[in-house]
């Protein structure tokens, strides 16, 4: 009987550690087939053999992880707003590029956890690398097939009052922006079979106390370094004329200059598909790495203690139609409560992020009177440089302190509490800016008239002024006006405008103002609220690789691929592609100022101060309660099961002693 039972308890540990396909492809070589179990040997290229390691693995997926994030979350938002002026597109069709990119993701995290997991997959991930490839140069494009970029120098008098001349705004051209559309919808797909298949990969061929650090490390290199280089990058780049080599009399602080955007996305494209090739060789497990997988399911939610079910299941790994398993698998999960509360937190953080991303430029050029560059370069800053300690720290506590699926809980619980805190850095607010005819009324008003689109007003009717063309000044009075022509100037001298009859002060006329909004007197230092804004960073990211190593623990070993999968759809569906909509429907409601286009309401250009901080407040606050009932419902639920696992363990033992005695 006792042997019996111990047979049958090695049976368990054979069982989960069991594949779905033979591992006996462990070289590196050329095959351009992919798919499960592919027939086609691989042709092994000798000096290539030292490369199949778990350490170059993490190097090449590291530099594929990195050139993903230089362009997607570097690059592409950084100029968006300069291919705005380019090519005449609008807020909607600009920020439809970036939502293009988040749908094929979408589509292709399905695909690549239906039908790569059991496949190839570093192969999975290099012709994914090769689309995302392509997809990356096909945006640069545009600069070539448009007609060449040309600038009317004499801007500074299109926005004076009675200007003879007119603003002529670029004109959108309909085959531009579907290249873009197309470009990114490449970019999106190509890039889930890393974050997907590459992970999973990392996972089973090292060991499990070692999975977090490696985790860490490429999330910090990709999440981190890559969109920090691309700010960087594009910031320098923004102050070289479109046309490189043409001589052009004026420099980056004109109002229609464009710098040129495009030379990134080149290199990055063939970056992308010089370090597809190395990955293409991988072998589909590295050599030596059977040992990793042993034991590797014990930590999972419901793990069967009966061998013959799990052994059940693992010959089913290998027989059942591919379909069959994805849709038996699905169910799994959704019987899976922990893993499913820890999808919806780590979307929920997602979404904190996508939505804090997007917008704290905006908010610190609105709250703070920061230029753009200015606003961009310091959220660079701060939140590259948090996202790049969370996730390093992250992945490194959980492997040296050992954590299993309990303690990483409680790990993630206790930053989220602390991230809860650093989110008052938003109750730091400076007072409301007065912006003529939007928060204040114009001098010369007999009634209090207030509108967030129209500033028009006795001073300025016979101007014919322009609201398409936001260029605002701030007056003697510390009053700003939407552009000189609203504010009636007739006069301009370097940046200067004079002999404005909006503009009023005391035994005076007609006064002067300067190019910008007026800054606000009496405010909290940026850097307060800065150092703030590093710390919930901080706490944010420091939780996203302990996540995936629970994710990835508490399934079966043999439905991780899809368990990756399905989480990073439920990321980019709830997280990445709905806050930022979300928290953008709910600033609006804080607008003071908007912008036309073509008479039509379009983006916002000034907000309430005190409102906007309350809504942003309110967004983070709601996004990181959720986050929190879900680890501690999770938390919960997993140590009760956990605990009815350990007393029938404990009830088998004492069935061995007394069978012994």
């Amino acid at each position: 009987m006792l042997q019996n039972r111990r047979s049958l308890r090695m049976s368990i540990s054979e069982a989960k550690v069991k594949i779905s396909c033979p591992v006996e492809d462990t070289t590196c070589g050329l095959q351009l087939n992919y798919g499960c179990c592919p027939k086609k040997k691989r042709q092994p290229i000798g000096f290539l053999q030292g490369f199949a390691s778990s350490r170059w693995v993490l190097c090449f997926f590291c530099c594929l992880g990195f050139a993903y994030g230089l362009v997607s979350n570097g690059m592409m938002k950084s100029v968006l707003t300069t291919v705005e002026k380019r090519f005449g597109l609008k807020s909607a069709e600009s920020g439809l590029i970036i939502s293009m990119k988040e749908v094929t993701a979408i589509a292709g995290a399905g695909i690549a956890m239906f039908v790569g997991r059991k496949g190839h997959k570093p192969l999975w991930v290099g012709w994914g690398t090769v689309i995302m490839g392509w997809g990356t140069i096909l945006f640069a494009v545009p600069h070539y097939a448009a007609p060449r970029y040309t600038v009317n120098t004499d801007v500074g008098s299109q926005f004076l009052c009675l200007a003879n001349t007119t603003h002529v705004a670029a004109q959108s051209t309909e085959k531009y922006l579907y290249i873009f559309y197309i470009s990114s919808l490449m970019i999106g797909y190509g890039s889930t079979a890393i974050y997907t298949l590459g992970l999973t990969f990392i996972d089973e061929n090292v060991p499990q106390k070692s999975s977090s650090t490696y985790h860490a490390i490429f999330f910090a290199i990709s999440n981190a370094l890559g969109p920090a280089i691309g700010y960087l990058g594009v910031g320098a780049l923004l102050k070289i004329y479109t046309n490189i080599g043409e001589q052009v009399t004026f420099d980056d602080t004109h109002v229609e200059w464009v710098g040129a955007w495009w030379p990134g996305f080149l290199a990055a494209g063939v970056w992308m598909l010089v370090f597809s090739i190395p990955v293409l060789m991988l072998p589909r497990n590295l050599p030596g790495t059977e040992e990793t997988r042993e034991n590797r399911g014990t930590e999972s939610y419901g793990a069967s203690t009966d061998p013959t079910t799990v052994a059940e299941e693992a010959e089913k790994e290998n027989n059942t139609n591919r379909f069959k398993k994805a849709w038996d698998d699905f169910f799994v999960l959704l019987r899976n409560p922990p893993y499913l509360l820890m999808c919806f937190a780590n979307s929920m953080e997602a979404g904190t992020i996508a939505g804090l991303s997007t917008f704290i430029p905006k908010y610190l050029e609105a709250m703070y009177g920061l230029s753009a560059t200015e606003g961009a370069l310091y959220t660079g800053i701060v939140a590259i440089g948090g996202a790049l300690i969370g996730l390093l720290s992250g992945g490194v506590i959980v492997s040296k302190a050992e954590l299993n699926v309990e303690g990483i809980m409680k790990f993630c619980l206790s930053f989220l509490v602390f991230s809860v805190l650093c989110s008052g850095a938003f109750f730091l607010t400076c007072p409301e800016l007065g912006f003529a005819g939007a928060t204040v009324p114009y001098h010369n008003e007999t009634s209090a008239l207030i509108s967030a689109t129209n500033f028009s007003s006795s001073c300025n009717l016979h101007c014919g002024c322009n609201s398409d063309v936001y260029n605002p000044i701030c007056g003697d009075n510390d009053v700003t006006y939407f552009s000189p022509c609203f504010a009636g100037c007739t006069e301009t001298i370097n940046k200067t405008y004079l002999n404005c009859s909006c503009v009023s002060l005391l035994n005076q006329t007609h006064t002067s103002a300067k190019l910008g909004i007026c800054l606000a007197k009496n405010c909290t230092s940026p850097a307060v609220f800065l150092v703030l804004l590093f710390l919930l960073t901080v706490s944010t990211f420091i939780c996203w690789t302990p996540n995936i190593q629970i994710v990835l623990r508490i399934v079966p070993f043999t439905h991780r691929d899809f368990a990756v999968g399905t989480q990073s759809i439920i990321n980019d569906v709830l997280g990445s592609f709905a806050a930022p909509i979300i928290m953008g429907r709910i600033l609006d409601l804080a607008c003071a100022v908007w912008n036309t286009e073509d008479g039509v309401v379009s983006s916002c250009r000034r907000y309430f101060n005190h409102q906007m901080s309350l809504y942003i407040f309110g967004f983070v606050i709601a996004l990181k309660s959720l986050a929190i009932i879900s680890y501690t419902i999770g938390f919960l639920i997993y140590k009760q099961s956990k605990t009815k696992d350990k007393a029938v363990d404990d009830v088998g033992n004492t069935e061995d002693s007394a069978f012994e005695n």
